[in-house]
């Protein structure tokens, strides 16, 4: 039987979402390792305990991400990744979250020790993630950047405030905390990318919501907070952010995009039409508009037209993972189950480790009828993903018509012991009419 496959959310993504980063599996055999640190921070006659805390925590990060980078760069090499060590500290800092292990304060300094726990194979993959998306390493670089100026003026109000005096000595001191604040900010920023990549999202949140409150001018905690409310669906809150972001930047389009999405997900189509319409009147080469037109009108049915969308995206952007899996999707509900496996075989060579992909990539083999296929796709999705009830019951699909009852129940089983809706499913699948009156079947799924 035929399934009409519906959008999956996870693939109305766009590519300047932040995609959760553990697509990726962990090695059985890959290597744990903690890095630590200790800083301390002598503190200036300019300074006071919060902002001698808020310079040692920089410091002390700082120095647990180039420990980490000359350590994995050999790594990185040795996985064919063309990844320097200035790059790995600078993309590490979007896919780490480090742990303060101690800290002590005497009124004179401020020490702090640290340290960062990592699976370096499943590291050297969210680092390389990050590298390939140009939007997330592009903004790690403008946070580094912004981190390092900061730091440097804080340096400069040092020694002026030494040599000021009078009214000059408070003018500066006001300027020093101002800076000591702005520092702050951009590290919660940096937090707050990194849970995000790291699928911690209430966590990003709040560390982003503070990020707002101390530099209410940054639009990139507002960006970042609106994905990580989308993420949770809370779509009302999301909007509020990029609609924040676009009065900050009226011609920022990722902010657009995102909104055009979260319009999607809440029902309102045609005003996630306009939302990407505006993005391409900015940027006429942005492949996210166009897969998120084609997801907008697939919904409605027009496969079709979708079609020629993704088919855009991909021409802007080879590599596309969404638009692939989309447009396979389309070619999938049209019938086109060849055309459908193509796209799911590239985006299999391009993210070997993405369940989804073989999930979908069996369904287009099993409707071409080439069951063992479509069995080995299954497979290798649960391998990656356990979790995959849409896998399991694929399999009881294809071993009911094959006559293997016993793995079609094993399989069903597990199918709805992870979804329970399946039930229903199954209540009305053609490919289980020959296992459907057996005692075991009525049993699991009821009459």
């Amino acid at each position: 039987m035929r399934k009409l496959i519906k959008y999956s959310k996870r693939w109305t993504l766009a590519a300047l979402t932040v995609f959760s980063i553990s697509l990726y599996a962990a090695s059985a055999a890959a290597e744990l390792k903690t890095f630590v640190k200790e800083y301390t921070y002598g503190a200036s006659k300019a300074d006071n305990k919060e902002s001698s805390h808020i310079l040692v925590v920089h410091a002390v990060k700082k120095l647990l991400l180039e420990a980490m980078a000359a350590d994995l760069e050999g790594v990185a090499k040795a996985s064919g990744l063309p990844l320097a060590k200035d790059e790995i500290a600078l993309l590490s800092a979007g896919a780490v979250k480090i742990d303060v292990q101690g800290e002590r304060w005497n009124a004179r300094a401020y020490w702090v020790k640290a340290k960062v726990a990592a699976d370096t194979d499943d590291l050297i993959k969210r680092i390389d993630a990050l590298r390939k998306d140009r939007e997330k390493a592009k903004e790690l670089k403008r946070i580094s950047t912004r981190s390092s100026e900061l730091v440097r003026e804080i340096e400069g109000l040092r020694k002026e405030f030494v040599a000021a005096k009078g009214k000059k000595k408070l003018s500066v001191k006001a300027s020093y905390d101002r800076t000591i604040k702005l520092i702050r900010a951009i590290d919660m920023y940096e937090e707050g990318f990194a849970d995000i990549n790291l699928g911690m999202y209430d966590r990003a949140i709040r560390d982003l919501t503070t990020a707002i409150q101390l530099n209410p001018k940054d639009l990139g905690p507002y960006y970042s907070r609106g994905l990580a409310y989308a993420k949770v669906r809370q779509n009302v809150q999301a909007i509020q952010d990029y609609d924040k972001v676009i009065e900050l930047d009226p011609k920022f389009e990722a902010a657009y995009v995102q909104r055009g999405f979260t319009f999607f997900n809440m029902g309102k189509r045609d005003q996630a039409i306009e939302d990407f319409n505006r993005a391409i009147t900015l940027q006429p080469k942005l492949a996210a508009a166009y897969n998120g037109r084609g997801v907008v009108k697939a919904s409605s049915g027009k496969f079709d037209e979708a079609i020629r969308e993704y088919d855009k995206a991909i021409e802007l952007a080879s590599g596309f993972v969404a638009a692939h899996i989309n447009r396979g999707l389309a070619n999938y509900n049209l019938g086109r189950n060849e055309q459908a496996l193509k796209d799911f075989d590239t985006v299999i060579g391009l993210e070997p480790d993405l369940a989804t992909a073989h999930v979908y990539r069996g369904l287009a083999n099993y409707s071409l009828g080439k069951y063992e296929r479509a069995i080995e796709d299954y497979n290798r999705a649960i391998k990656l993903d356990p979790e995959q009830a849409m896998a399991y019951y694929n399999l009881a699909r294809i071993y009911s018509l094959k006559d293997n009852y016993e793995k079609a129940m094993n399989n069903l089983r597990t199918a709805i012991k992870i979804n329970p809706d399946m039930i229903k499913m199954a209540k009305k699948e053609n490919d289980f009419d020959r296992i459907r009156e057996r005692p075991e079947f009525t049993n699991l799924i009821g009459q």
